[in-house]
């Protein structure tokens, strides 16, 4: 097996929110959502700081006795650490940065991967993604059409009060148990 490519495309937003890397066998997209909280305010890193941020940590731990899911722990422990985020102020952890991500090894024979969130992946022709955001992210863009006395932004910050419950969707954070 071999990689054929990794890109990701930016978003809308002025500063590109995804980070994408690898190290020897490893790889990762870390695509993180539109900042609709001011993140920043909150705890001095942007969405596009922290994507980079974990792309960084990641290359630290890539280490074939460790499992995917460790190493993706253990970055996101470094980002935490780095940012002080018992220190900061917030509400819950849905107004900090989210992103959508692929963390994957490739070996000779086997592709392992863990992913979260609408990043793709097409192996063998096949298109491998989390389908588990789908439904409201169309239910998002049905409010948008159809309710004109709401904003946009309202509309989005709603679906993301939902991110990492029961009721709502999964997607990565800077929460503890992400992962």
């Amino acid at each position: 097996m071999k990689i054929d490519r990794i890109c990701s495309i930016q978003g809308s937003a002025i500063e590109n929110e995804d980070s994408v890397d690898y190290k020897n066998q490893y790889f990762w997209i870390i695509d993180g959502a539109t900042d609709l909280f001011n993140a920043k305010d909150s705890i001095g890193y942007s969405v596009s700081e922290v994507s980079h941020l974990i792309s960084e940590c990641l290359k630290k731990y890539c280490d074939d006795s460790l499992s995917l899911k460790k190493i993706f722990e253990l970055a996101l422990d470094d980002v935490r650490t780095r940012i002080e985020i018992d220190k900061c102020e917030f509400d819950d952890y849905y107004q900090l940065p989210t992103f959508a991500f692929i963390f994957a090894k490739l070996s000779d024979i086997k592709l392992e991967y863990i992913m979260i969130g609408d990043c793709v992946m097409i192996v063998n022709n096949q298109v491998i993604t989390d389908h588990r955001v789908d439904c409201l992210f169309e239910q998002g863009k049905f409010s948008i059409k159809t309710n004109h006395e709401v904003d946009k932004k309202t509309i989005l910050q709603n679906i993301r009060k939902l991110a990492n419950k029961p009721e709502g969707y999964w997607i990565g954070s800077l929460r503890q148990k992400v992962v």
